[in-house]
């Protein structure tokens, strides 16, 4: 093996976790990396974090830009690539020191195209693990494991060849959920795809993220996923339309949650989701592929939203009480 990796870690922000992020990358077993620190506009010391190791290994390259987000981040890491394989870390995780060597081995052993770990740690003692074992997918049956939310969506628990990736970008107006819309495009590309079970990548819930605010205008991009993802299926692969409304439905309820944590939350918020309700209301209600409790929210929504969001509410606060 001596394929260059190249890792990709966008940065806003980031002092508090970005030196053990930064460490856990050059520490690697697997020696031959292109280690690409993005600053997207950080207030704080993170880019002079990232020059201080930038002068100490010549391995890596740092790039210092206005703030547009992390998907137009991201798109910035993919140009500026020189390997042969690609790989994400976001700024406040780390990594095992052997997680690309596994990835890579098992990416050239199963001659695929993209390797990804279906086991990782939340916060150093919540563990997630998926139902799948060391095995093969096809790109298409990965596909529709992604569109039921039975794969990992997240692009930081995978490497990708070069080949696959290359031509694919983020859509720079999604903010939430935007790493389940690049792995879309990405395996829509794929012809095998490896899977590890080895947890090799520890992920740090930010309580301030976009994952865990109230409302925002960012928040409710996730909701055109859906489109994106329909257009490319009437083109390329119809027989998987099916399987799109589980996550429709999800990227909807996750919404909802967020509006019913919100104080005063503008009414165009709950006009969006009434709106979107609504629209697919028919085609999640007779669908065998959606949850009971997804379809129950979304026959709820689509008569009166702000009951229930408040309904959300008073069930969050007696769990808390």
């Amino acid at each position: 093996m001596d394929s260059l990796i190249s890792i990709i870690v966008p940065i806003y922000n980031a002092e508090k976790y970005l030196s053990e992020c930064i460490e856990s990358i050059l520490c690697q077993t697997y020696k031959n990396i292109q280690l690409i620190l993005i600053n997207d506009g950080s207030t704080d010391n993170s880019l002079d974090i990232c020059n201080y190791y930038k002068a100490i290994d010549n391995r890596i390259l740092v790039i210092d830009k206005p703030n547009e987000g992390v998907s137009a981040t991201r798109n910035l890491g993919i140009k500026l690539a020189e390997g042969e394989y690609i790989g994400f870390v976001d700024s406040d995780d780390y990594i095992e020191e052997n997680m690309y060597e596994v990835l890579l081995n098992q990416i050239e052993n199963d001659k695929s195209q993209v390797c990804v770990m279906i086991s990782y740690t939340i916060n150093s003692f919540e563990k997630y693990k998926s139902i799948y074992k060391n095995k093969m997918l096809s790109g298409n049956e990965a596909l529709k494991y992604l569109l039921q939310l039975r794969f990992p969506s997240s692009v930081c628990v995978c490497l990708y060849s070069k080949d696959v990736i290359k031509n694919c970008r983020s859509n720079e107006e999604i903010h939430f959920f935007e790493d389940f819309e690049l792995n879309y495009k990405i395996l829509s590309r794929v012809k095998r795809v490896s899977i590890s079970n080895q947890r090799l990548y520890n992920y740090r819930v930010n309580e301030g993220s976009i994952n865990r605010r109230e409302i925002n205008d960012k928040r409710i991009t996730c909701l055109k996923i859906y489109e994106i993802i329909i257009k490319n299926l009437e083109k390329k692969n119809r027989e998987l339309f099916k399987y799109t409304l589980h996550s429709r439905a999800h990227f909807l309820i996750s919404v909802i949650a967020s509006l019913s944590k919100s104080k005063d939350a503008d009414d165009k918020y709950y006009n969006i989701v009434h709106k979107n309700a609504k629209e697919m209301l028919w085609d999640v209600m007779f669908s065998r592929f959606v949850p009971i409790k997804y379809k129950a929210a979304i026959l709820m929504c689509s008569v009166n939203p702000y009951l229930l969001c408040k309904i959300l509410y008073l069930i969050r606060y007696k769990k808390q009480t």
